[in-house]
């Protein structure tokens, strides 16, 4: 494995820690739990919507403003991702 792989796979890892994580680095808490391979698959459908970033005059828009405002919804993307069950 090439030293830029391994820092892609690095980097892959942290976003899906830091997705499944809360602020403090637990597992957020959900009162709700699936256990549906089809809610799984939906919520990935609706986060690789989100994480596209908008088009600015046909460019991605990568600005700090439009990354906060992604930010601000992230809370709510990793409590539907802790209720989902694993198992």
């Amino acid at each position: 494995m090439s030293f830029s792989s391994l820092g892609i796979t690095a980097a892959c890892l942290l976003a899906a820690v830091t997705l499944v994580a809360g602020p403090d680095g637990r597992p957020s808490a959900s009162s709700k739990r699936s256990a549906s391979y089809e809610d799984l698959a939906s919520f990935f459908r609706e986060w690789r919507s989100f994480q596209k970033p908008k088009l600015v005059d046909g460019v991605p828009d990568y600005t700090p403003r439009a990354m906060a405002a992604q930010r601000t919804e992230l809370s709510s993307w990793q409590s539907r991702l802790a209720a989902i069950d694993p198992s």
